[in-house]
Formats: structure tokens, sequence, C-alpha cells
């Protein structure tokens, strides 16, 4: 048997035996470098913001076409609308939009009117309240959000500070 003849001793081993051979084989090779300076364009690609497309860049930077046909769109469109709300108004009558217009706006000076109530009866409830109990009630009120702030501290530094 031929040393230099590897076919022979190929031919011999099973799949299983050449694909472990092969691989330890390649793993004893050392890793390849590449060229410096293939390394420092591949860094610069790299560093090199991407390019954006054209619709993301500036108005100015788009293809005529696009621009043309944006500037038709809005024209025609501002056209439309203001010939729609040209054409709407004239079939208007000022009688019934005035009607209209003070039945939606009723509903509002009705809650003008129940909010202007509740204000006035609670002023003239609070002045039938004595001075230490609103005095007693706000000190009671402010140390709950004292003990509040303090609770929430202590769990943050417990719970998230310390991870």
């Amino acid at each position: 048997m031929n040393p230099f003849n590897l076919e022979e001793r190929y031919e011999k081993m099973t799949p299983a035996e050449l694909e472990k051979f092969i691989d330890q084989n390649l793993r004893t090779l050392p890793t390849p470098r590449a060229p410096l300076s293939l390394e420092i364009r591949v860094r610069a690609q790299l560093q090199r913001p991407a390019p954006l497309a054209w619709y993301q860049q500036s108005w100015t930077y788009w293809p005529r076409a696009a621009r043309i046909s944006l500037l038709v769109l809005v024209i025609s469109m501002t056209a439309a609308t203001l010939a729609g709300f040209h054409l709407g108004l004239a079939a208007v009558e000022a009688g019934g939009v005035a009607l209209q217009i003070g039945q939606y706006l009723g509903v509002f000076t009705r809650l003008y009117h129940v909010a202007v109530w509740c204000a006035q009866f609670s002023a003239d409830q609070a002045g039938t309240i004595p001075n230490l109990w609103l005095y007693g009630g706000l000190t009671v009120i402010s140390g709950l959000y004292a003990a509040f702030f303090g609770l929430s501290a202590a769990a943050y530094r417990l719970l998230y500070h310390n991870q």
C-alpha cells in the first residue's frame, strides 16, 4: 500500500469516519485573514449611513415627475374642496343654520348652568364646615400623600434599584 495514495485510504472509511476526519483536519487550519485593504474598505462602508429612498428624502430630491404629480394632486384636491364648500354654502339658508347651531349649543348652555349651580352649591356648603375640620382633613390628606411617596420610593429601591 502506497502511503501517498490517499484514495485507497479514504475508500475504506465509512461516510461518518470520513466526515469526522475532514472536520478534524479543517479545524486545525488557521483562520484566514482578510487583506488589509479589504478590511479598510469594509469598515468605511459600514460606517457610512445607508442611503435613503427618494420618497424619504427632502421634496427637492424627488424625481421631477413625482414632484409634478404631487403638485397637481394637491392643487386638484384644494380646488375640489373649495368648490364643494362654495356649492354647499350657496344652498344653505342662514335661518336654518342658526336654528341647528342653537339646538347643538343648547346642550352646552345647559351644561354651563349645571356647572354654575354645582359651584354655587359647593361654595354655600363649604361655608358651613368648621375650619378645624378643613385643616384637619388637609393634614390627613397631606400625610397620606407623603406616606404614598415614601412607600413608593422604598418599593422602588427594594425591587428595581438594587438589580
